[in-house]
């Protein structure tokens, strides 16, 4: 029988963290028979007598099994609390109820002193709880997995513009805003990958990765004026969002305006101007119709966005300026061997500038009432892709983009109770890429392609999925709650990225699917059937204990072609939480999720021009790399105050790694490092901060080779190979990030200043790390500062014209000069004689000081 003592090794290891720090979650009383100690407390209660309810019930606060009598012991234990001036303690106490009833509600005989307390613990537990880590809503402290998130009203007060830059502000992420392909790419914890691979991106439960590539098109296409908080799952996932969820969940959960008494439709409407020649407006509408607020009609939102921009202008940067010939090269090749390779140069257009505008647009309709709901989800990202790639890549940076689409149908159903919660969610999605405007140019391998100059291709995509999902969620007793859950999704993808080719210089072009694979010249779509099981119990011991233990199942058929069928595989959850006080928390936690590899992995991937350098998310038919993380995590959170302080260390390991650059070639990324964050608020001030250190290697054998795209059996190492072991580090990520945000309110005149700073380490590049190719040894760090200054022109006494307010955003406010890494094999260089020699930036500059006003009216 196979034993995996690896995992035995980490599960011990954390009991033994456990036994070290978390004795006090021990020694718990043991259980008593409440039931006669409650019926006793409540005659008490009923004559007043204060005194003889707590100390009857003290003893049950750890020892009632059954759900309901717990309850009635904690509410009548607050109550007692509460009736002799014991404010802070009864408070605690029905924090403890909301943690077992999200949605509790005071008796009927409640008093109003009792029923405003309940109101205001459950308006903030509403703030604190979240559900992205699992099924259940949970309070931050006590979620199997490290969570961060940010509401509506710090998102509002801190001038964000965009759902992307949000994301700046977040632990444990190294970004680059590269306007290429994709706007940004996130490195979560350290792992670098070519594009947003890692991560899913979900609004209001639907993905909206892309179906072929699983790529993450984070930009200014999603709306603000709708979205109610931003939380972020970091570590692997999949237990519960499934394969591709393996390192981390970004989730947005939206709301929508409540009309006033009186008005039919409520509505939260913002424009925005500014630096770029930059213009946006987001606009959300809500209402009801076919019924009042009393009777329950039939509620509606409506969300649009439209953002576009010149953006930051590269022109005077060397590796951007498109002068002077295109240098490419060429293969001879002899019976699969390399002969020679030639460096042919082309004249490049004579009208070849850069450009890189964004047209991006986002719209969304929906429909609910008594929990069901359905709608539609579309928008379309115009983007310029200039600035990835040096002007020895592409010989012109004019009408050079990427413009991929979504749309996604939805139904929904979700039925709660006191008992449980079942949901089902069923979505079609549609991705594509439009032919018309998804363009680059090909330079590679000129001399023996039979062009006689640079071509610039169109690309095309088109792939469609049904999904549906099931999940029940069963608290059983105050100390056991279950969820389980089937997740069927039916795709037909399309097997390649159909290549068009232009004729002559009017935009004339003919287009030939791009054969997929070797032997598979008439599989245009795969067919592709997944399907999901999932469970997950969380077990409470003794109140201050509490157990996660999730299991995922994932099975993979490619009906039209068996070969590309993925192996089973199961992801665990083990989180083991402890309440040391009311305040502290100590979790550990080990979980594993997998990486699928997707449809442009396997086989558009092979058709490339050039291939990127740098381990990456590249994988074989057969084989699927996995992650592997544990943490440790203690938070002191003083929930009442908004005062908190938390920290997590985390161990994480990717398995198997290779790229379809280095064949036969595993490696292991490994990633050690911690996490801080802390907060401080009062009535009119607040401060958070966070603080990310991340040392990720590579370990396994040193070979850096070449893969030609279009010979598929042509493999050559650079000179520089050495088949040895090492532990290089993964280049292109900072060894620190600090983040810091301060906000100050004053009431006459009625403004708010908010200021962000974010603080970046050295990149280290360069042939010691895995961007051996890059041309420096590291790229430098930078901080830079950010404002907004908020104002009410309007007194509160104006009706819905006092929530009308006018921001005034100003981003790098002292104008630093600074780079965000390149993608890719971030090689490209300038000569002395001005000539760029490589193909994707080392660097990418990023804009100078930036303003912008912005108009927010709501009512």
């Amino acid at each position: 029988m196979f034993i995996p003592f690896g995992r035995c090794k980490k599960v011990l290891s954390m009991v033994l963290v456990f036994a070290v720090f978390g004795g006090g979650c021990f020694g718990q009383s043991d259980d008593l028979d409440c039931i006669a100690r409650l019926d006793k407390a409540r005659r008490a209660f009923a004559i007043g007598d204060l005194d003889a309810v707590i100390a009857r019930l003290q003893p049950c606060l750890k020892g009632v099994k059954q759900r309901r009598e717990y309850i009635a012991v904690l509410e009548l234990y607050a109550r007692a609390l509460l009736a002799s001036d014991a404010f802070a303690e009864a408070e605690s106490v029905v924090t403890r109820i909301f943690g077992l009833v999200p949605r509790y509600e005071p008796p009927s005989d409640a008093l109003p002193p009792f029923r405003w307390l309940v109101a205001r613990v459950g308006e903030t537990q509403a703030k604190l709880t979240v559900s992205s880590a699992s099924l259940l809503s949970e309070n931050r402290s006590e979620t199997p997995a490290m969570v961060d998130y940010l509401g509506r009203t710090t998102i509002e007060l801190s001038g964000y513009r965009n759902l992307a830059e949000i994301l700046y502000d977040f632990s444990g992420f190294d970004i680059t805003q590269g306007n290429g392909d994709e706007f940004m790419t996130i490195t979560p914890r350290g792992f670098r990958t070519e594009g947003n691979f890692s991560m899913l991106l979900r609004i209001d439960g639907v993905e909206q990765n892309d179906l072929h590539s699983n790529l993450m098109y984070l930009s200014r296409q999603f709306p603000l004026s709708n979205v109610e908080r931003v939380t972020v799952v970091y570590g692997p996932a999949s237990t519960i969002y499934g394969p591709n969820a393996y390192m981390g969940v970004i989730d947005v959960a939206t709301s929508v305006p409540s009309p006033e008494p009186g008005q039919a439709v409520g509505a939260r409407i913002r424009l925005e101007a500014g630096s770029l020649d930059s213009q946006s407006f987001d606009m959300t509408f809500a209402g009801r119709m076919l019924g009042d607020r009393l009777d329950g009609g039939l509620d509606w939102a409506l969300t649009a966005r439209r953002f576009r921009s010149d953006e930051n202008d590269l022109s005077a940067d060397p590796t951007w300026d498109y002068r002077g010939e295109v240098r490419s090269f060429g293969f001879v090749v002899s019976e699969g061997q390399l002969i020679d390779i030639l460096e042919p140069t082309f004249p490049r257009p004579e009208t070849a500038s850069f450009t890189d505008p964004t047209d991006d647009w986002y719209l969304s309709f929906k429909l609910s009432r008594n929990g069901v709901s359905a709608g539609i989800e579309t928008w379309r990202r115009e983007e310029g892709s200039a600035p990835w790639f040096s002007d020895n890549f592409q010989p012109d940076g004019a009408d050079v983009q990427w413009t991929p689409r979504h749309t996604t149908l939805f139904a929904n159903f979700v039925k709660a109770t006191d008992v449980l919660t079942f949901r089902m969610e069923n979505r079609y999605t549609e991705h594509r890429l439009d032919e018309g405007t998804s363009t680059s140019w090909f330079t590679q391998n000129l001399a023996n392609s039979g062009f006689e100059s640079p071509n610039r291709f169109h690309w095309h995509q088109f792939s469609t999925q049904f999904r549906s999902q099931v999940s029940l969620l069963v608290p059983v007793t105050p100390w056991l709650s279950a969820s389980t859950g089937a997740d069927l999704r039916l795709s037909k993808v399309h097997s390649g990225l159909d290549r068009c080719i232009e004729r002559d210089n009017n935009g004339d072009y003919g287009c030939q699917p791009v054969k997929p694979h070797d032997g598979l010249e008439d599989v245009l779509f795969f067919d592709m059937l997944d399907l999901g099981v999932f469970s997950q119990l969380n077990f409470r011991f003794r109140e201050a204990w509490k157990i996660t233990i999730g299991l995922r199942h994932d099975r993979n058929k490619n009906r039209s072609e068996d070969a590309f069928s993925y192996p089973s595989r199961t992801s665990p959850r083990l989180a083991m939480i402890c309440r040391l006080s009311d305040r502290m928390t100590l979790r550990t936690l080990y979980a594993e999720s997998f990486r699928q590899p997707n449809i442009y992995e396997l086989v558009s991937f092979r058709r490339i021009p050039f291939a990127r350098l740098d381990f990456d998310i590249a994988s074989t038919t057969k084989r699927r790399y996995s992650a592997e993380n544990t943490e440790l995590s203690i938070l002191w959170d003083d929930q009442p105050r908004h005062h908190y302080v938390g920290m997590t260390l985390f161990h994480t390991k990717i398995r198997d790694v290779f790229s379809v650059f280095v064949q036969d070639n595993e490696s292991d990324l490994i990633s050690r490092g911690f996490q801080l964050l802390a907060g401080w608020r009062n009535e009119r001030a607040n401060l958070r901060g966070n603080f990310t250190f991340t040392n990720p290697k590579v370990v396994g054998e040193r070979a850096v080779f070449r893969y030609f795209g279009e010979y598929p059996d042509l493999v050559q190492p650079f000179p520089q190979a050495d088949p040895t072991q090492r532990r290089d580090r993964i280049g292109n990520i900072a060894r620190y990030r600090l983040n810091l945000a301060g906000n100050y309110r004053w009431d006459r005149p009625r403004l708010n200043l908010n200021a962000r700073i974010n603080v970046v380490g050295d990149q280290p590049s360069g042939p010691d790390t895995t961007i051996t190719l890059g041309p420096k040894d590291e790229i430098e760090g930078y901080w830079i500062a950010n404002t907004t200054l908020t104002w009410h022109p309007f007194s509160q006494s104006k009706r819905w014209v006092s929530e009308t307010r006018l921001q005034l955003i100003v981003n790098n406010l002292f104008d630093h000069d600074y780079t965000h890494p390149g993608v890719g094999t971030a090689d490209s260089f300038t000569r002395d004689d001005g000539t760029t020699v490589g193909f994707y930036a080392a660097e990418i500059p990023q804009a100078g000081r930036t303003a912008y006003l912005r108009l927010l009216i709501d009512f």
